[in-house]
């Protein structure tokens, strides 16, 4: 394949627009390719839509749970004040005081009664517990309003002992780790503290859940134990929050690894199980929210922790939220995108058929002549039909082809003109007008006897005689990777190492020259007047580059080593290559050569030593 032969095809294939083999055509991969974008689309928008829905109600059920806790917790925070007032003025009474400080294990009735005067007295009209206390006009009257019972109220010494001035118990100091290291903790945090725990006692009509505030005891500055008021956790909020919740959700507290939810309908005690198996103190205090299946229904479980601060009784308030109206919507959503995509696919196949039908044909037209200029038909033209960019596709295809063609024309002209490797740096623009120094090797080939040997033989056999032995020469310089620089006459020139050098061009155009004489003796066989060949090699440093005008160039190579060169050739015998001196030792001794003597040549100050290489024939 010649080298303009590549180029049509590197040019063609940078071009060329084909539909590989296989059963689809153009057509349907245009259907397909928009059917494909219509529904991966609309996948893409339910999937988008869907997060987008399931994340906007996440926010308003996460902005409900927080304001409804917000408002508890702003309720339950009222209450405390009041009850940490209450606490703070009975912790320095002096019953609680006595009961710290004392070994007594039993609480007596006038103990107790002293306990209701002083509780009784200390309530507010403000507070919610104690709405029903009047203002007592005497003492009777004081006695009638007094409560039959107290709250959970008691004294825990230093020891550990606990004494419950009223008759329920709780197991909330079941959670503290001792009286010695709780006492030093909230000396230590100088305030009260407020915990959570259960009653022992466990009827329908109890409420279990107890908020304890717990106040140091001091006697003289000295502490010497807690004095701790408990009251049902549960609020009036809270009772009417559950009562008119219309929304699928229970809230409730959260003790001791127990929930304790309120709401309608009551919720059932298997999925209360399950709530309680998936709280603990580590997933309350992330405040992040958690699903859970249950029955086929998803769930959203959120916490909030009430007491952080407090080292003991740990509480939460924790909200559940059914998810089945959003998977619902869901459901809904998806349908009529469905529906939706459906409609979208019908009107894709209608449009992806036109428009399929409308593309197909001018781009069959490019792929057949893309086709024709790969195979090298630059003749081939599209046809041009309309004003769109198909229409403008197709001319500037057309004028594409029509430059390439007249550029081959050019290329190939050149590449008969002058050697392969030049035409080829010519057209990249890599060579210019100019000359530089490069260390090469020159082979002069010329026939002996060429005016005797075509005496009497008629022009035209003279030329085809001149042409035959000039292609034989020429493709063994390039099957040497030589450069033909010029053939004048019956001479041939040949450059090793220019344009382009390599570390082996003396050694390569030593074994040119050497098969240019077995190929002329091959030659030589199938004529009957053989032609003889005399072969100059020198090696050294050159003078190359293109030289002439900017309107006519010549690539050539000039210097003493080529006048050498030139000088050795007409020097030689029929079937012998002479080099000099300075070239057989470049070549070292991997070529054989026999001295010849020296000779004066004209632009040496001194004598050159001449070499015959052995050509070895035979």
């Amino acid at each position: 394949m010649t080298c303009g032969s590549e180029m049509m095809n590197s040019c063609a294939t940078g071009l060329l627009i084909r539909v590989e083999t296989h059963s689809l055509k153009i057509r349907w991969k245009l259907f397909l390719a928009l059917a494909l974008v219509v529904a991966g689309g609309t996948v893409g928008t339910l999937w988008l839509a869907e997060r987008q829905f399931e994340t906007w109600v996440r926010a308003q059920v996460l902005e409900v749970f927080q304001r409804d806790v917000d408002s508890l917790l702003a309720a339950r925070q009222e209450r405390l004040a009041e009850v940490q007032v209450l606490a703070g003025n009975l912790a320095d009474h002096e019953v609680i005081k006595r009961l710290a400080t004392s070994d007594q294990a039993r609480v007596s009735t006038a103990d107790r009664t002293a306990m209701r005067l002083a509780y009784t007295s200390g309530l507010r009209p403000k507070s919610a517990t104690a709405s029903e206390v009047r203002p007592a006009r005497n003492a009777r009257q004081q006695a009638t309003v007094m409560p039959s019972d107290l709250p959970l109220m008691g004294v825990v010494t230093n020891t550990g002992e606990r004494v419950f001035v009223s008759r329920r118990k709780g197991r909330l100091a079941a959670s503290w780790k001792s009286s010695r290291e709780f006492l030093q903790s909230s000396e230590a945090e100088g305030a009260q503290v407020v915990g959570y725990g259960l009653l022992d006692e466990r009827t329908a009509d109890t409420a279990r859940v107890k908020e304890v505030v717990i106040t140091p005891i001091k006697v003289d500055g000295q502490p010497q134990g807690w004095f701790f008021l408990g009251r049902d956790a549960g609020s009036r909020e809270e009772r009417v929050l559950a009562k008119y919740n219309v929304r699928d959700s229970w809230t409730g507290l959260w003790v001791d690894g127990e929930w304790f939810p309120e709401g309608e309908p009551p919720l059932d005690s298997e999925l209360t199980g399950l709530v309680e198996g998936m709280l603990d103190e580590q997933s309350i205090q992330s405040t992040e929210p958690r699903l859970l299946e249950w029955q086929d229904t998803p769930y959203l479980l959120m916490a909030r922790e009430l007491n952080p601060d407090s080292p003991v009784g740990k509480g939460a308030q924790v909200a559940l939220f059914s998810l089945d109206r959003l998977d619902r919507a869901v459901t809904n959503l998806r349908r009529g995108v469905a529906m939706l995509t459906g409609l979208a696919l019908l009107l894709a196949v209608v449009t992806a058929w036109w428009m399929s039908r409308r593309f197909s044909g001018p781009i069959l037209k490019l792929v057949e002549a893309t086709e024709k200029v790969r195979q090298g038909d630059l003749a081939w033209k599209v046809p041009v039909k309309g004003r769109d960019e198909f229409a403008t596709l197709a001319t500037d295809f057309n004028r594409m082809t029509d430059d390439l063609s007249l550029k081959e024309k050019f290329r190939d002209l050149l590449s008969k003109t002058s050697d392969p490797v030049v035409a080829n740096r010519l057209m990249q623009g890599s060579l210019e007008l100019g000359g530089e120094l490069r260390e090469s090797a020159v082979v002069f080939c010329d026939i002996r006897g060429f005016t005797a040997t075509t005496d009497g033989m008629a022009p035209a056999e003279v030329i085809h005689l001149l042409n035959d032995h000039m292609t034989a020469m020429t493709q063994v310089i390039y099957k040497h990777h030589g450069v033909v620089d010029k053939f004048v006459g019956d001479l041939v020139m040949a450059v090793f190492g220019a344009p382009v050098a390599s570390d082996d061009d003396v050694s390569r155009a030593a074994a040119c020259a050497i098969d240019m004489v077995r190929v002329r003796a091959e030659l030589n066989q199938q004529l009957k007047e053989p032609v003889e060949i005399g072969v100059g090699l020198a090696a050294g440093e050159i003078v190359s580059g293109l030289m002439g005008s900017e309107d006519r160039l010549n690539y050539t190579v000039l210097g003493d080593r080529v006048n050498l060169a030139s000088r050795l050739c007409s020097l030689a015998e029929a079937g012998e290559v002479l080099v000099d001196g300075i070239t057989a030792e470049k070549l070292g001794d991997g070529v054989a050569a026999t001295p010849r003597g020296t000779m004066e040549v004209r632009g040496f100050r001194s004598e050159v030593a001449i070499l015959a290489l052995d050509t070895d024939l035979h």
